[in-house]
This record gives C-alpha cells, structure tokens and sequence, in this order.
C-alpha cells in the first residue's frame, strides 16, 4: 500500500505543484494516526521549504512553521509558495469521512501609504478526481495600508467525503503569502499554525446499516405477502 501511494504521488507531483515551485521536494514520511494514516507527506516549496516537519496526533496532522513568511520593503516586493501533498488513507475498517484544514498567521504593515503596500494570503486545496476549492481567509485574504496595520488571520476549508466510501485520496495544498511595499513603507505576513484533520467514517457501521436496511425490507415483504 505504501509503494502504491508513493506511486500515486511521484505522478502527480508534475500536475499539481504550481509551474514556479521546482525545487527538490522534502519528504517528512508517513504518520499513522488513530484511524487514518498521512502516506508519504512530501513538500516542495519556493524559494525553500515552508512547512517544516509535522506531528501527529489522533487524527490531526500538526505543522509549526518556524518561518513561512513573507517580507517587503521600501518598493521590494516578494512570494513565498510552498505545496505539500500526501495521500490520506483509512485504517482498516474505516472510510473517509471528512478533511478539515485551519491555519492561523499575522500580519504588520508600517509606514505611510496607501494600496501598493500590501500583505496577501491564498491557498488552494485539490484532490485529484474528487475535490478542488480555495481556502476561506477571515476576516479577509489582503491587508494594505489604507486601512490596516497589524492583527490576526485564519483560513480553513473542509471537504465531506459522506456517502463517498473513499478508502484513499490523494491531497495537494498549496500555499502563497505575498508582500509588496512603497518606500519608506514595509508589509510583513506569516503562518503560525496549520493543522489538517481527518475525520473517519467507521464501515462497519456503515455495513450494518445496509443489513438493518435488508432486514428490514424482508420483513416487511413477508408481512405483506
């Protein structure tokens, strides 16, 4: 299973890695959870990576970035992108249910100026065949000068795989932070937390209600006849 899902990467990593992402990938390895395991949890990030190794903890994969950060100042300008791919799969018994990813940052803008001087946050979520979609940022994606100046920032989506009865999805998160400044002005953004949960549909329930189902359905035809 685990060469399978290393396969399933290795051939998608030339699809979903964004075009200007094409430095060696980091590979962090598998992280077996209570009902689900992260297979082959790989990195590739621009100009380094960004994620840093995770940790794992029932079913929640955990990142603290030491520096996923961008900075600009006085007319500079920079993005910091980095992608990280896995492919999720039940334990035994299980099917997947439902993905959910929360990362948290700040943001400080110092200066005199207006739009030009800005700090943005985007990131997407693709599962190949199953799901793609942008990650929802609160209380909103670009902060600039014309009205901000330093505070907080989360961003989250969350895919329900109920009814699906997958076993195994492949997962590619990427990730853009991005600062341009004026002079005399600099932005400053960063992730401070990423999480990604897991949460299983247990089959076995799933199973024994298509037998109550059935037992049901018989019953009701024997009365009837």
């Amino acid at each position: 299973m685990k060469r399978f899902a290393a396969a399933i990467i290795l051939a998608g990593l030339g699809l979903i890695l964004s075009p200007g992402a094409q430095a060696t990938p980091v590979v962090y390895g598998d992280f077996a959870g209570a009902n689900v395991t992260f297979q082959m949890v790989m990195e590739n990030g621009s100009p380094a990576p960004a994620f840093g190794p995770p940790v794992i903890s029932g079913d929640m994969l955990s990142f603290s970035p030491l520096d996923f950060s961008s900075f600009a100042s006085n007319g500079s300008a920079e993005t910091v992108t980095s992608t990280l791919t896995s492919v999720l799969s039940a334990n035994p018994g299980n099917f997947l249910e439902k993905l959910t990813i929360v990362e948290t940052g700040s943001y400080e803008l110092t200066g005199q100026g207006g739009a030009e001087t800005s700090a943005n946050i985007n990131g997407t979520l693709i599962l190949p065949g199953v799901f793609f979609g942008m990650l929802d940022v609160s209380p909103k994606s670009t902060y600039s000068l014309v009205s901000d100046t330093q505070g907080n920032w989360t961003s989250s989506i969350e895919v329900d795989f109920t009814g699906m009865q997958l076993t195994q999805v492949m997962m590619s998160l990427q990730n853009n932070l991005q600062t341009t400044s004026a002079l005399g002005t600099s932005a400053f953004i960063q992730k401070n937390s990423i999480q990604i949960t897991h949460t299983p549909e247990p089959s076995s329930l799933i199973l024994g209600g298509i037998g109550l189902l059935g037992l049901a359905v018989y019953g009701r035809n024997r009365r009837n006849s």
